[in-house]
């Protein structure tokens, strides 16, 4: 019965961790399909990718687990000098950036508003 016991434990145990595996795979999915989502849109919209970087990617290759995070810079050199020539301090904000990152299991964005 002991064995039994201890049979249906670790079972248990693998499944939960498993299923939390899985749970974080699906939500990196969602989070790389919303970033892929806004990569399409804001291309086709006429601004050119600066730079993209995967926050949990490059943690996870330092040994730190993190929820999925990836962040994109766009740049229209045009738009950039109208906006800055109104307001320099909007320098700030320049490139635009859009972060795709996972919260309470749902992927979501946040933006700089220039």
């Amino acid at each position: 019965m002991n064995t039994l016991r201890r049979y249906v434990l670790s079972t248990l145990i693998s499944v939960s961790i498993l299923g939390a595996a899985h749970a974080q795979d699906t939500l990196q999915s969602d989070v790389d399909q919303s970033f892929e989502a806004v990569r399409s849109a804001v291309t086709s919209a006429g601004l050119n990718a600066v730079l993209e970087i995967d926050h949990a990617r490059l943690a996870a290759a330092e040994g730190v687990e993190m929820p999925p995070s990836r962040v994109q810079l766009f740049s229209d050199p045009r738009i950039n000098a109208a906006i800055l020539k109104q307001e320099i301090r909007t320098g700030l904000d320049l490139p635009f950036r859009v972060l795709s990152y996972g919260s309470n299991e749902t992927a979501a964005l946040s933006y700089t508003p220039a």
